[in-house]
């Protein structure tokens, strides 16, 4: 049996009549094993509430409707609410349930796996090139991320990136170098529920700009300063341009842009939290710069006015945006759970798709 209940509030905010001022409309119970409409999605009870506005007597006969395109039984109501609580009700599980999505999708990389805080009680190195069936391998990184208790801390996302970035460099302390192929491509997908924060000082000024240690700055570092691996620099790029997206300005084919050394290209992707610049026509990129200026040329460049990003405000998720961009990764955007697993599905799909026969390490960091 589920009770139903239509309240209208009228706040006042002083005097004699303060409060919310409650006024019940419709209190009902429904206990059949119907599939009811008012248990469907929003948009489905935002519709009831609206016919028992208008036509109040007959309140009763619209809560009781059923068998309408999404509704639920009372049952399906009750698992759902019981899988909320057991997956989603802290914004770490959405994100915990992501990651054993994406690694679903691509059982064939080689997966590494770290977080942002604490990153020594759980670091998973990508598995030794003896390796050819990573089922266990990917088992284990997500029993250990589910069984991971996610602390209360901050989000110092630039400081993990740099981490990412030394990793592949071989020069992370105790851990073994994860480029083994001299045509090895490599990618770090890092997410995020929150804008950025503490203190980093690591790689200047790398592309540009004028503003020194953002995130895109180490982005491009580990994409165009450093070269990964003593290897030959036989990284095949995606020609004519090593993006998904439909313009870049950072164009393998060029000399001082060649990206045939070993490098890595991050992929971004923030849940929940959103910046400053916008995508109003869909192709990816941020319509204006964050001045409302035209980029030159109509599209960004990495040393254009992406904003000036500072700890814990808007412009730190734009940052997010220009590390994609400058590492010629791309950037998406989730608000729930569902489309958190479909964009990093999404993004684990064009890794994919650049990296066709060359040996791939991806590796996610969050």
């Amino acid at each position: 049996e589920v009770n139903v209940k239509l309240i209208e509030y009228n706040p006042v905010p002083t005097g004699g009549s303060q409060g919310l001022n409650e006024t019940v409309r419709v209190d009902t119970d429904i206990s059949n094993p119907a599939c009811y409409n008012v248990l469907g999605s929003a948009d489905m009870v935002k519709g009831i509430r609206d016919q028992i506005l208008i036509d109040p007597a007959n309140a009763v006969n619209y809560i009781n409707a059923s068998n309408a395109e999404g509704c639920r039984t009372i049952a399906e109501t009750r698992q759902n609410a019981a899988n909320w609580y057991q997956y989603y009700r802290r914004r770490a599980f959405p994100v915990k349930n992501a990651i054993a999505e994406v690694i679903d999708a691509q059982p064939a990389f080689r997966f590494g796996m770290t977080v942002l805080n604490g990153y020594s009680s759980l670091f998973t190195e990508v598995p030794d090139v003896s390796v050819t069936n990573y089922s266990a391998h990917n088992t284990s990184i997500k029993q250990n991320y589910f069984a991971y208790n996610q602390p209360s801390a901050g989000t110092p996302l630039r400081k993990a990136l740099d981490r990412a970035g030394q990793y592949y460099d071989d020069t992370l302390s105790g851990k073994d170098d994860p480029i083994v192929y001299s045509c090895q491509k490599n990618f770090t997908v890092l997410f995020t529920d929150g804008y950025w924060n503490s203190s980093y000082s690591g790689v200047g000024d790398s592309d540009g700009d004028g503003r020194s240690n953002t995130l895109a700055d180490v982005a491009y570092h580990y994409y165009m300063d450093v070269d990964l691996s003593p290897l030959a620099d036989n990284v095949k790029p995606d020609l004519p341009l090593e993006s998904d997206l439909p313009v870049t300005v950072l164009n393998p084919t060029e000399s001082d842009e060649e990206t045939t050394h070993q490098h890595m290209v991050t992929f971004t992707v923030a849940f929940g939290v959103a910046g400053n610049l916008t995508d109003g026509d869909d192709d990816s990129l941020p319509d204006v710069d964050a001045d409302g200026d035209a980029w030159p040329g109509g599209v960004p460049t990495k040393d254009g006015d992406w904003g000036n990003p500072c700890g814990d405000c808007l412009s730190a998720v734009d940052d997010l945006w220009h590390a994609a961009y400058n590492s010629a990764g791309v950037f998406a955007s989730a608000s729930t759970p569902t489309e958190l697993s479909e964009r990093l599905i999404k993004a684990i799909s064009a890794i994919a798709a650049r990296v066709g026969s060359a040996s791939a390490v991806a590796r996610n960091s969050g």
